[in-house]
C-alpha cells in the first residue's frame, strides 16, 4: 500500500504508484471523497466508463467504430493500469 507523509504546511506528495495508476500529470486536479475515517482520491476528469453507450447511441453517420475511437485517446489513457495491460 503506497503511503505519503504530511508536511508541517499540510502538503504531501502523491506516491508514484498512485500517479501511475491514475495516469496523473502535473496540473491535474484531484478530488477527495470522505467516507467515515477513509478518504478516496480520484481524478476530476471523467472515466471512460462514464461514456458507456455513447458511441452506440450516437447518430450512425457520426459514430466512430471503437478501434478508431481508441486511437483518438492520449497515450496516458491507454497505458496499463489497474487490471493489467491495455489493449
Amino acid at each position: 500500500m503506497p503511503t505519503s507523509t504530511l508536511t508541517t504546511k499540510g502538503r504531501t506528495t502523491v506516491p508514484k504508484e498512485v500517479r501511475d495508476a491514475l495516469a496523473l500529470e502535473p496540473g491535474d486536479k484531484l478530488s477527495c471523497q470522505i467516507h467515515g475515517g477513509r478518504v478516496a482520491i480520484t481524478t476530476d476528469r471523467p472515466s471512460l466508463l462514464d461514456f458507456e453507450g455513447f458511441i452506440r447511441n450516437s447518430v450512425p453517420s457520426r459514430a466512430l467504430p471503437l478501434p478508431s475511437s481508441r486511437a483518438l485517446l492520449p497515450p496516458r489513457f491507454l497505458a496499463g493500469g489497474e487490471g493489467g495491460e491495455a489493449g
